[in-house]
């Protein structure tokens, strides 16, 4: 099973491993009052990765993340939706 974390922890992972910053996180629910239900919400890491794809990111790090999840996918069958 998947592990679950909010998603303030995954954007931590992703910023300090990968140096990538999420600035409009567009893949998370943003109406009214939703984000913070949205964000907060216990995802897993693919389902983090699929908001990630909506989002507007700042990073140098994003073909390591990239390359990384591609390692993982081999060996998770996890569908990463990047080509």
């Amino acid at each position: 099973m998947a592990k679950l974390h909010p998603s303030q922890y995954w954007a931590d992972i992703l910023k300090n491993e990968y140096g990538i910053t999420i600035l409009d996180p567009d893949g998370w629910d943003r109406r009214g009052d939703y984000f913070d239900a949205s964000w907060n919400e216990p995802i897993s890491k693919e389902e983090f990765d699929k908001r990630l794809t909506s989002s507007t990111l700042m990073g140098a790090g994003w073909n390591r993340y990239i390359e990384d999840g591609k390692k993982k996918l081999k060996r998770s069958k996890f569908l990463w939706g990047f080509g």
